[in-house]
């Protein structure tokens, strides 16, 4: 079994990638538990996300400031919708200021994302079934974001990768 380490996302900062996907899982169902970050189904071990993300942090802030161009964290999300939550609060606490929240829909550019991290991923719209069950709030609004349709999940086949493509039709 392969061994996960928080520092291979700060090497990967340091060695200049500035894309960085982080496969979110459950860390378990108490409600102490945070969410985990590891290779799905592969054979390594898991990091908690709240080392990852502070690794990720403290090597980008450490970065001289002309280094510092936005990486995105790409995430591929397994969580359930209260680990989820414990996420997105990780994530504000964690990286603070230099968070990029959705404001105005407006795209900024690049020099003026300059020392900020960037995040990637689906989220769920707030009638959305799996909020609606899971007694949670909508997320606030300044992380609302245009509905894009549900996560992936793997208990949903019309979403899963091995999908195969819709024949083509006859015209």
């Amino acid at each position: 079994m392969g061994v996960s380490m928080a520092t291979a996302y700060s090497r990967a900062i340091e060695m200049g990638c500035r894309c960085l996907e982080i496969d979110c899982w459950d860390g378990g169902w108490a409600d102490h538990y945070e969410p985990i970050v590891t290779h799905g189904h592969a054979a390594c071990s898991t990091i908690r996300a709240r080392e990852a993300i502070s690794a990720i942090a403290a090597c980008y802030e450490a970065l001289p400031p002309a280094l510092r161009t936005p990486p995105i964290l790409s995430l591929e999300m397994h969580c359930t919708i209260p680990q989820q939550a414990k996420l997105a609060a990780m994530f504000r606490e964690i990286l603070g200021e230099a968070l990029v929240l959705p404001t105005d829909g407006q795209l900024r550019s690049p020099a003026h994302l300059m020392g900020r991290i960037l995040l990637k991923g689906r989220v769920l719209a707030a009638n959305h079934a799996a909020f609606k069950s899971s007694g949670y709030a909508a997320p606030p609004a300044d992380m609302a974001t245009p509905p894009r349709g549900p996560s992936l999940s793997e208990s949903d086949p019309t979403t899963h990768s091995s999908r195969a493509a819709p024949a083509p039709t006859a015209d």
